[in-house]
């Protein structure tokens, strides 16, 4: 079995994305020989590195602003850099030199035992940037002294606006000013197999393809959350995001939009066109249908079916042939103002594709 690396990226709270992600390794049996993290990567890759999933899952399903920031004014709400914070924040970084972070510091002194990584089989190492010399900071966990390795977690860690992290004479910040995905470190250890896992975070990311070596990238591609958004019904979804997204890297769900247990959609490969399957995930998206789940076709298609009964009733009246009309009827006298500029924008056609398919299978039931 192959052994990989495995690079966690920086990104605040999008770092919720990596438990999902390790989520799918640990169902997939992936072994992994070595961790290494920028920022709140750093501090998942230590939990990898601990073997403690269920501390970082519990972490993260109870994560919010105060246990990590200490915020003077109580009205700022979960999502730090709402529009409407920025001014509160704006104040309270210039008066105290940065937000104060001791909440996250006990948070990690917690829940990271030191002694468990210097003794896990899993290497690990992180990144931070030294902002004296100014330059880039890679250590693995040997070139850490005893007793300091939080320290150097929330150096890794020190978010700009956050307060930095002093480290004996040094000052320390995010080490997503220099490598916000650290896979080079492992590539140094000489490891062939590498998993980069890119949440999406502001950062400098090194362009890496040496030869010899393989890295699969798996990069969270929607919006759900901020790199400072504390809503739990976002941090959830992010973690069902990386799962389902590394099980698509790894070959093991199939889909377009959406994902699908692979026989399955092998199965339903073989009795409709790839057109007509992609045209019900296009309808099930613009229906809102959970993106973040494993489907069985039927099961998608089904709901799609459901929700279209639903709203043809709020259509004119016209016969189910004309399906394209009820379709953008609907969508027109819901959504008025964003359908409008999506039809003239060229975005009409994934609309199309969606009323085409729902037509053949209600064609279908007819028949």
């Amino acid at each position: 079995m192959n052994s990989y690396g495995l690079a966690l990226g920086g990104g605040g709270t999008k770092g919720a994305y990596h438990l999902g992600v390790w989520k799918a390794l640990c169902d997939m049996n992936i072994n992994v020989c070595a961790v290494t993290g920028c920022s709140i990567g750093s501090v998942n890759g230590a939990l990898f590195a601990q073997g403690d999933f269920k501390v970082a899952e519990d972490i993260w399903l109870n994560i919010d602003k105060d246990s990590i920031i200490e915020l003077p004014d109580e009205s700022i709400g979960d999502n730090l850099l709402d529009i409407k914070n920025l001014s509160h924040l704006i104040s309270d970084i210039y008066r105290n030199n940065g937000l104060e972070t001791k909440p996250f510091r006990e948070l990690i002194e917690r829940t990271v035992d030191e002694s468990k990584i210097r003794n896990s089989s899993i290497d690990f190492g992180l990144v931070t940037y030294d902002l004296g010399q100014r330059e880039e900071i890679s250590l693995f966990l040997d070139e850490i002294p005893d007793g300091q390795l939080v320290d150097y977690l929330m150096a890794s860690a020190s978010l700009p606006g956050l307060k930095r992290t002093v480290i004996g004479d040094k000052e320390y910040i995010d080490g997503g000013i220099a490598n916000n995905i650290p896979a080079d470190m492992l590539v140094s250890k000489g490891i062939k197999d590498i998993i980069a896992v890119d949440v999406g975070g502001v950062g400098i990311t090194k362009g890496l393809a040496p030869k010899g070596v393989n890295i699969i990238n798996i990069k969270s591609s929607e919006k759900i959350v901020g790199m400072l958004d504390f809503k739990p019904e976002n941090i959830e979804k992010m973690i069902r995001a990386g799962y389902i997204d590394c099980l698509r890297e790894f070959g093991r769900v199939e889909g377009n939009l959406f994902a699908f247990n692979v026989s399955d959609y092998h199965s339903v490969r073989q009795m409709y066109s790839q057109k007509i399957i992609n045209g019900i995930e296009s309808a099930a998206d613009i229906f809102g249908v959970d993106r973040y789940k494993i489907y069985k076709f039927q099961d998608l298609l089904d709901g799609v079916l459901k929700k279209y009964n639903k709203y043809s009733k709020k259509g004119s009246g016209v016969d189910d042939k004309q399906l394209l009309v009820k379709f953008t009827g609907y969508i027109l006298g819901e959504k008025l103002d964003d359908t409008v500029a999506k039809l003239f924008s060229g975005l009409m056609s994934d609309v199309t594709n969606a009323a085409n398919s729902i037509a053949y299978f209600l064609l279908k039931q007819d028949n």
